[in-house]
Order: structure tokens, then sequence, then C-alpha cells
């Protein structure tokens, strides 16, 4: 191919592309999250628990399930339940709006959504910065978290808050 020709200029980009950023290589193995909002402050799950993020439309409240179940949602004829991790992290909750983003979660077989108040983005994270506490989020909330960046985001571990078993309701009404 000629030089400055357009197969080869793609040739270029493409190798460029495969290349992992300098910084990456240095301090280890990074993670992409979905970062989103909940109250003051900024949480992120890695997106391969992601598998979309749509508004908040018709939430139906189902009686007798633990606060922080808010209902169901219909998601294109699947029924999901949708989580305010407010309540599980013992936040004080706002007022919820119709169009705030529920962000679907999912692994082995469980989908469920999370109710968030905005979601800001993407972003990539090194592991190795990552602190392992945060003091103020403690009790059944501490077991999720994965860690915290300097700049104060909470990582999510999403394993964890997909199987566990303080947010499975599986209790009869008598």
């Amino acid at each position: 191919m000629p030089a400055g020709s357009s197969g080869e200029i793609l040739r270029l980009r493409a190798q460029a592309l495969r290349r992992k950023p300098a910084a990456i290589e240095q301090d280890g193995e990074s993670l992409l999250v979905l970062v989103f909002r909940l109250a003051e402050e900024q949480y992120g799950l890695e997106t391969v628990h992601v598998r979309e993020v749509v508004p908040l439309r018709s939430l139906v409240p189902v009686p007798c399930t633990p606060p922080f179940v808010l209902g169901l949602i219909n998601l294109r004829g699947q029924i999901l339940s949708v989580v305010d991790l407010r309540s599980v992290f013992g936040i004080l909750a706002g007022p919820i709006e119709e169009n705030n983003p529920v962000i679907v979660v999912h692994h082995g077989g469980i989908e469920f959504g999370l109710l968030a108040e905005s979601v800001t983005g993407l972003r990539s994270l090194l592991i190795g910065t990552l602190q392992a506490e945060l003091p103020t989020l403690g009790g059944v909330g501490a077991e999720f978290l994965r860690g915290v960046t300097a700049e104060g985001l909470i990582l999510l571990d999403g394993l964890k808050l997909i199987g566990s078993a303080h947010l499975l309701v599986q209790e009869e009404v008598s």
C-alpha cells in the first residue's frame, strides 16, 4: 500500500488501538465502570454486570416487601424488580422521579434494576489505586464495597451485590 493511503492509515490506527495505554501497563489492571449518583455521592459498577440503563417508567409497588424493593417494572415484556440502594446504604432518599435511571444488572441468570438519581458516564479505574475502606458506609452496605478512589468514587462489587442474600426476597405472606 502506498504511504498515506486510506488502507495504510486504517492499519496504523488499528495497531494503535490494540496497544494498552502506558499508564495501564505500568499500574496494573483497569476496570471500565458505569458511574452514577445516589444523594451526594458517586458510585461505580463494573460494566460487565450492567445490561443497560433505562428510564424509570410505570413502577408498580409490591405490598409486603422490604423498604429497599421499590416495585416492579415491565421492560419489553420482562418483569424486573427495582432496588433502591439508598435504603440499603442508609442514605436519606430524595424523591423518585418518573425518569430516574434504572441500571439493569445481571449475572448468572439473576437480573434486577438499581435505581439511580443520575448516570454520569463511563470511567476507567486502575484497581491498584483503590482504597479499601469507606468509614461512612457500614452494615449491609459495606459488604458490597470493592474500593474507593482518591476522588471519592465508591466502587461497588457487582458479584456481591447481585448474589447477596440481603437483597433477595423469599418470604411468603401468611
